[in-house]
């Protein structure tokens, strides 16, 4: 929001525009709206916001997936809180990983990557025959 309300659309898409995966860490208590980036490429939002307390860092994450993404490990406990620690670096990374790998084989991307390849060997098929 950031970016889109201070006419930096540009950055935005070149900065996370081919991103399947998105990390925010979002400040104070607006809701994000995962509809307001719009791009063929971000599938997955993982909103992570610092819990404010006394004591050890402790993190709420949350979700949004588009429509088609298939579901994927590992899930959020109840409640998705987080201390900052090996084990919550471990978890995001997997879930960054595995979130990747089910937007790929969603609907969408699968026809964006059959396309893709069958264009790749037709030019390769046009340069050598």
């Amino acid at each position: 929001d950031f970016c889109l309300s201070r006419g930096l659309g540009d950055v935005y898409k070149r900065q996370i525009g081919n991103d399947v995966v998105v990390i925010i860490f979002k400040e104070g208590n607006q809701p994000f709206d995962p509809l307001i980036l719009t791009n063929q490429f971000n599938h997955i939002f993982i909103v992570i916001q610092k819990i404010a307390q006394d004591g050890p860092t402790r993190y709420r994450m949350s979700v949004a997936n588009k429509t088609g993404v298939g579901s994927y490990e590992p899930q959020l406990p109840d409640p998705p809180i987080f201390e900052k620690n090996e084990f919550f670096k471990d978890f995001l990374l997997t879930k960054c990983i595995n979130s990747e790998r089910a937007s790929l084989r969603s609907p969408e991307f699968h026809s964006k990557m059959v396309r893709t390849a069958n264009e790749f060997l037709q030019n390769i098929h046009a340069m050598y025959n």
